[in-house]
């Protein structure tokens, strides 16, 4: 079953059967939910949610999600579940740039006597992923400060254990949060669902800390493999192909559990060690670059998201093309040498070491 069936199979509540690792992995889909029309009526149970037409008739709240159908089904299955309507939405926050589209989003949730913040993952907007870019040579982002700011905020105003997940970028915002927040006592798990690792740990990092994180990847995995830290990952068995197994609702769950598997996918594996060998390869400078250039070419067409990006993909070449060419012969280098550099990594096989013999 995915989540959709698992939301509406499981009744039990949460003092009948503890929470576990497929309920966070749901609750990380809550904070993909444009919350802008109840931000006044907070707080709002799962529950009432349900209620709202715009939020069950409509597509409107779920434009950031991958399955905006499926998700607005899952809206109205948490508000008629047991084990899930009586959840409070306390604290919701988002922040766009100037352009209107989304930078950051989370949502506080209460569950009992307990407090769950859920960041969101990156969406459709060329803003959300350009910081996911910025993350190859920046160790800290906009969105790690927000979440910092975020948590701070929900802390202040309630009592008891907090629990930060996310998906996609919202898992690296929780568990950069549990690592970077001045006290983090209060912090008793950190969720990722394949959510892209911190890279190398900064030297003032309490490594104790680590036993507090559970990654969760597909086994095709590759946006969560990208900057991998040394936190150990559960693979999870997913019934689609590659890069479709981002999608949370194609994780498969038997037993109120994942099904797991025991090793991933060996050509995911190959692709992403080839895209961690380019990224490696590439100086800070040319990648900030690079970075810029690309996006700012994206941000000046007509589509001003991806999604729309995707359904007028034909009508935006030649857009695209124009800005490459009004580029300096510098900057055009620059793109040509770095592409070049991607497609010598990926085509070039990885073979594993064999260890010397004694």
């Amino acid at each position: 079953m995915n989540i959709l069936a698992y939301t509406k199979a499981n009744k039990k509540t949460f003092e009948e059967e503890a929470i576990n690792a497929v309920d966070y992995l749901i609750l990380s889909w809550v904070s993909y939910f444009d919350f802008a029309s109840v931000a006044n009526e907070l707080p709002i149970s799962l529950e009432e949610l349900g209620k709202k037409d715009l939020f069950v008739k409509t597509s409107k709240p779920y434009q950031e999600c991958f399955e905006p159908l499926k998700t607005r089904s899952l809206t109205r299955a948490l508000g008629l579940s047991p084990r899930f309507k009586d959840i409070q939405i306390i604290a919701t926050k988002a922040i766009y740039n100037d352009n209107g589209t989304m930078l950051f989003a989370a949502v506080a949730l209460k569950v009992n006597d307990f407090v769950v913040i859920s960041y969101k993952g990156t969406g459709y907007s060329y803003q959300g992923w350009k910081e996911d870019f910025m993350l190859s040579y920046r160790p800290e982002i906009e969105s790690h400060k927000a979440s910092r700011e975020f948590f701070a905020e929900v802390a202040s105003k309630t009592e008891g254990d907090i629990y930060l997940i996310g998906h996609s970028k919202g898992g690296n915002l929780a568990v950069n949060t549990l690592f970077t927040v001045p006290d983090p006592s209060r912090i008793k798990g950190a969720y990722s669902y394949d959510g892209p690792g911190l890279g190398r740990f900064p030297s003032s990092m309490d490594l104790s800390l680590k036993e507090r994180v559970h990654k969760y990847i597909p086994q095709s995995s590759i946006v969560g493999l990208l900057f991998e830290s040394e936190f150990e990952s559960k693979i999870v068995k997913s019934n689609m192909f590659f890069v479709f197994q981002h999608n949370l609702f194609t994780w498969e769950i038997r037993n109120k559990d994942f099904v797991y598997l025991s090793k991933r996918s060996a050509y995911t594996d190959n692709l992403v060690e080839s895209l961690k060998a380019w990224i490696d390869s590439l100086n800070k400078e040319d990648k900030e670059k690079f970075t810029f250039l690309v996006f700012g070419a994206l941000e000046g067409l007509k589509a001003t998201d991806f999604n729309q990006f995707g359904k007028t993909w034909l009508f935006q070449v030649a857009p695209l093309l124009r800005s490459y060419n009004k580029m300096s012969k510098e900057d055009k280098a620059l793109i040509d040498r770095v592409l070049k550099s991607l497609g010598k990594h990926i085509n070039q096989p990885k073979r594993k070491k064999l260890p010397k013999p004694k």
